[in-house]
């Protein structure tokens, strides 16, 4: 298991455990990799050594691919597809009446247990190794600490703030006790920093790998509930944070794995990259942003958590609120170090940040009256508008041009 990534300071360094063997030998080798590898494309779908699969809202998350754009087969319009929804997800949850759960709150962030003037908001995580993380180079610390952000962020996207969680392990005879303080070190560092109460789990043993089950609870005042139906043509698209480094990060981590791989004394290359590292290792709870909203009285018309890539949850906001939205290439915000490693990669910067996912930033809709009181906030951006749903969900390029947005979940787009 990695070690030596503090929580604070984040990033100290990070040892990849391999077999011990000569170091100048090492070095040489992982110096034939990255002469051989890292001036040519790197597919972006086509992670290699990663596993397999897609990454998808709700219970089932598998490890995220990039899926290619292709041209649509409708009028010529070029397509941006990104592996997304998979109808089990749908299928996970009741298709008949509720009987205490309002219906427009099912296939929401979060559950919505409605009692008075008051709800419980309650929403659940299941983090899979080999599939959501890899421990070669994820220390338990931040996977502790990440797997909170990844269960409340969810909260978030409700308009609320997360008050608990509970924390259930399956654990193979691999990890011994030290190893799980570790983990509970990053899940109680995590609980402090935003007032979230740890009020219980289960342990079990597993056959092989760990596994994690997050459920976050919440409470808000009904009427303050953000959903992903309510948005409205004209109201202003609004992201908070910036998208693609998470995945970018994902990419370093991977291609150190690789380069290093059979090196005793690694050397991971991440100098001028920290950044990404800590997108992926240790994302951010956008509680600060829910506070704001809340002093500044607005309500969001819609709300998701960005947590499967901008052009995935724009279609859902849209699906579910039955409208379109054109969302403006030069307004989506990318981090100048998504740019430069994009670069060694010979990739796009902008299709990490459409498709890349895991940025567990929150997106979300307001009326345009509200834009004033929404820039005061600062650290978001306006980046589009919600339209008709003839219109289409778009990706409206500097020239004016219209790329249409599709997913897994939506195939044929809006």
């Amino acid at each position: 298991v990695a070690r030596g990534i503090g929580l604070d300071p984040l990033l100290d360094e990070v040892h990849l455990p391999v077999e011990q063997r000569d170091a100048d030998v090492a070095a040489a080798d992982a110096a034939r990799y990255r002469a051989a590898h890292l001036g040519k494309p790197v597919p972006l779908h086509a992670l290699k050594g990663a596993p397999a699969g897609v990454d998808v809202q709700g219970d089932i998350r598998l490890r995220r691919v990039l899926a290619p754009g292709r041209a649509a087969a409708d009028a010529g319009v070029p397509a941006v597809e990104v592996h997304d929804e998979l109808p089990a997800r749908r299928a996970a949850v009741s298709d008949g009446a509720m009987r205490h759960v309002p219906p427009r709150s099912v296939h929401d962030d979060a559950a919505v247990l409605a009692s008075g003037q008051k709800a419980m908001l309650l929403s659940t995580d299941l983090l899979l190794e080999g599939i959501n993380f890899d421990l070669t180079y994820f220390p338990l610390k931040h996977l502790g600490y990440k797997a909170v952000v990844v269960a409340c962020s969810d909260i978030l996207a409700m308009n609320a703030l997360p008050s608990a969680i509970t924390v259930s392990v399956g654990v193979s005879s691999k990890f011994g006790v030290e190893q799980l303080e570790e983990l509970y070190a990053g899940i109680h560092a995590a609980c402090d920093e935003y007032s979230i109460d740890l009020v219980g789990g289960d342990t079990s043993a597993s056959v092989n790998g760990l596994t994690l089950s997050m459920t976050a609870v919440g409470y808000a005042e009904r009427k303050k509930i953000a959903y992903r139906n309510g948005a409205k043509p004209t109201d202003i698209i609004c992201l908070t944070g910036d998208l693609g480094a998470a995945y970018m990060g994902l990419h370093l981590l991977e291609r150190e794995k690789r380069a290093l791989d059979g090196s005793p004394n690694p050397q991971p290359q991440f100098k001028g990259y920290e950044y990404l590292l800590r997108r992926q290792l240790k994302p951010e709870l956008r509680t600060d942003i829910i506070k704001h909203l809340a002093e500044e009285e607005i309500v969001p018309t819609s709300m998701i958590d960005l947590s499967d890539g901008l052009a995935s949850d724009v279609l859902q906001l849209c699906k579910a609120s039955g409208c379109g939205a054109h969302i403006y290439l030069e307004r989506i915000p990318i981090a100048r170090e998504v740019h430069s490693f994009a670069e060694e990669l010979n990739s796009d910067p902008v299709v990490a940040a459409l498709n890349g996912g895991d940025d567990h930033e929150l997106l979300f809709t307001v009326p345009v009256n509200m834009y004033e009181k929404v820039v005061k906030i600062g650290g978001i951006d306006i980046i589009g508008h919600i339209t008709e749903r003839e219109k289409g969900a778009l990706l409206v390029t500097p020239d004016g041009s219209g790329i249409r947005l599709r997913s897994q979940g939506f195939p044929e787009g809006l």
